[in-house]
């Protein structure tokens, strides 16, 4: 069985604890697919097929290395159950409900992968932060943000139920690296996806820590 582990609670994310709380070696013990951000929110991160690549805040990628720490992520050792070849005009739109019609319930977490060629791809990656951190909605007010088009790419996501709550980032959350891996972030949206492909795995165990740091520990969260 493959366990959905996340090295903390989004809520702690969402209030401002960026201290980097787990390597990315150690993050890599736990699978082989997964989404995170690095210490100081100094990039997004995406796990493939157990490599991690941390984007750059100008959306560059490379690949991390093993000392990096992460202040959050989510990771689990993808197996997948189902598979799908999407129409053409696929759109991000599309995927929340997509996921939902395959895993047959929108009362598990599922994890997922999709590849393909994106018409028009809008990402985001948010630049480093010092302490004292703001809140993270605050910090996306000032995000860069890019457009690209005709990418090829893989993006990887979770689905998370709504009862989640502020223990996992709500709804659908997206990364994406390109074909090359140079380049890379949080998915905004897409439009015009072509010759698409994705695999899901429904997710029936799932592991938080919960961080022992006076930062989170002190912090009134909200």
């Amino acid at each position: 069985m493959s366990v959905l582990w996340q090295n903390a609670p989004a809520i702690s994310l969402q209030n401002g604890c960026f201290d980097g709380l787990t390597s990315v070696a150690e993050a890599k013990t736990h699978g082989s697919l997964g989404v995170g951000a690095f210490d100081h929110l100094d990039g997004e991160m995406v796990m493939v097929d157990g490599v991690v690549y941390r984007m750059h805040a100008d959306s560059t990628a490379q690949v991390a290395d093993d000392t990096d720490t992460l202040s959050f992520c989510m990771v689990i050792p993808f197996e997948p159950e189902l598979s799908q070849e999407l129409p053409d005009s696929t759109t991000t739109g599309d995927i929340g409900a997509l996921v939902a019609e395959m895993a047959g319930t929108k009362n598990l977490f599922v994890a997922f992968r999709l590849h393909g060629t994106f018409g028009h791809l809008h990402t985001r990656s948010i630049p480093r932060q010092d302490p004292p951190y703001p809140r993270l909605e605050e910090v996306e007010h000032t995000q860069p943000e890019y457009h690209y088009t005709d990418v090829s790419g893989l993006m990887v996501g979770f689905s998370a139920p709504s009862y989640a709550g502020k223990i996992a980032p709500g709804g659908f959350h997206l990364h994406v690296v390109d074909d090359a891996r140079t380049l890379g972030g949080h998915v905004i949206d897409f439009q015009d996806g072509r010759n698409l492909r994705i695999e899901i795995q429904r997710i029936t165990r799932h592991e938080v820590d919960y961080p022992a740091t006076a930062d989170f520990t002190r912090r009134e969260l909200t």
